[in-house]
């Protein structure tokens, strides 16, 4: 493999259809599912404001030293590789078990981070080399690197596949519009392979600084303290989301 790159970023714009492994009206989660469902949106939304301030064009990226330069703006940040998306096999497999593409060893340290991770949290996808991609591809694995690194990830093309890398900008935490929430969220449920949507929004509402002040069966109402505009949710049987209702007062 070449040692520089230059291209487009390839962002990832598929839609997936969403299933669920569902017994009568319970759902079988485990650990992992239940993870990937506690940072998802949040994930989601860092990516949303990644792409709006590194908009897709021109970028090069310098193996040797693992540095991404963005053309417009201009920036460069460190990159860490975190796995390829192996298309026509349906496989993700992590950096750090890579035979093929070289990696420089400074690159693979995040990888490598996300293993240690996945064994102390019994998460057993971060710790096997090579594992069947879920129906998001190598999204749902891009997702999990970057909340664990604290950081976002960049879908690159190669000939195989694709290379997610893993970037460290400013991302800060923040609190979110009540305009972007009702934007994005419908769109992160949509394209994310979320187990729960109700467990999933409510670490992310809650991350947000809502607290819940109603709660039923299929209906949760939102709302940030000192505030009177809140958000109503409903769901169905199967814990997915049906329904938004948002009310300014």
């Amino acid at each position: 493999m070449a040692s520089n790159f230059r291209g487009a970023i390839c962002y990832d714009a598929r839609t997936w259809v969403l299933t669920n492994q569902q017994s009568g009206l319970s759902m079988k989660l485990d650990a992992q599912d239940m993870y990937f469902d506690s940072i998802a949106i949040r994930g989601y939304f860092r990516q949303v404001d990644f792409r709006i301030d590194n908009p897709a064009g021109p970028w090069s990226f310098q193996k040797s030293t693992g540095k991404f330069t963005f053309e417009n703006p201009d920036k460069t940040l460190d990159v860490q590789v975190l796995g390829i998306e192996v298309q026509g096999n349906d496989l993700w497999r992590w950096a750090w078990d890579d035979k093929e593409c070289d990696f420089a060893e400074h690159t693979l340290e995040s990888s490598r981070a996300i293993k240690s991770f996945g064994e102390e949290k019994g998460l057993h996808q971060l710790v096997e080399g090579e594992c069947s991609l879920p129906e998001s591809g190598g999204q749902y694995f891009g997702l999990l690197g970057a909340a664990i690194t604290s950081s976002v990830y960049c879908p690159v093309e190669i000939t195989s596949g694709l290379i997610l890398y893993l970037l460290a900008p400013e991302v800060e935490s923040k609190l979110y519009s009540d305009d972007l929430i009702l934007l994005h969220l419908p769109q992160a449920l949509s394209s994310c392979a979320i187990s729960s949507h109700r467990s999933a929004v409510d670490s992310f509402m809650k991350d947000q600084e809502f607290t819940i002040v109603k709660k039923s069966e299929n209906n949760i109402v939102f709302q940030r303290p000192s505030e009177t505009n809140s958000f109503s949710l409903e769901f169905d049987a199967y814990e997915r989301l049906t329904q938004i209702n948002y009310s300014e007062t």
